[in-house]
């Protein structure tokens, strides 16, 4: 299962500022509670698109949460999880039946990305490791959002020693 997020702030109506308060007060009880500006400020509250899949498309995925964000950031009466069902439901799953799932290519990592992170040198090493498999091969990154994208693009490596239509 591959899994694609994307995450940001939405300004907060006066309700759910109010709600948040009320909630944070019931939270605590006894000698201390939590103190609220007097004077009126901006409040922000996280929320979260993540697309699941069994398909590492993560190049198409990254479009389509590029397109959300951007719906969520412009102005608009609508809620944004109205879009999100229009957009699944009339694009994605007709675009999907339509053309079916052998239509679309296993290969859509960024190979880019890993030249990009990695020296030449690393990655024919790292290439060699896997082809060998005569080492683990551990990798981490300051980035932990790459690191899934990287992985996947050095095991797309290998596709030409496999068959990509196995079950």
């Amino acid at each position: 299962m591959y899994a694609v997020t994307v995450t940001f702030y939405e300004e907060m109506k006066e309700r759910m500022i109010e709600s948040a308060k009320k909630a944070m007060e019931n939270m605590y009880s006894g000698v201390w509670k939590p103190t609220w500006p007097e004077k009126p400020k901006i409040f922000y509250c996280t929320k979260s698109v993540c697309i699941l899949s069994y398909y590492p498309f993560f190049r198409r995925f990254r479009e389509c949460l590029k397109e959300i964000y951007r719906v969520a950031c412009s102005p608009g009466k609508i809620p944004i999880e109205v879009g999100f069902y229009s957009f699944f439901f009339f694009f994605f799953f007709w675009y999907y039946y339509c053309l079916g799932p052998q239509s679309f290519s296993l290969l859509d990592v960024d190979l880019e990305r890993i030249f990009g992170c990695l020296s030449l040198d690393n990655v024919i090493l790292i290439f060699r490791g896997l082809l060998t498999q005569m080492y683990k091969i551990v990798l981490t990154s300051n980035y932990v959002s790459i690191i899934t994208e990287i992985c996947e693009g050095l095991i797309s490596f290998l596709r030409p020693f496999e068959w990509q239509f196995t079950c």
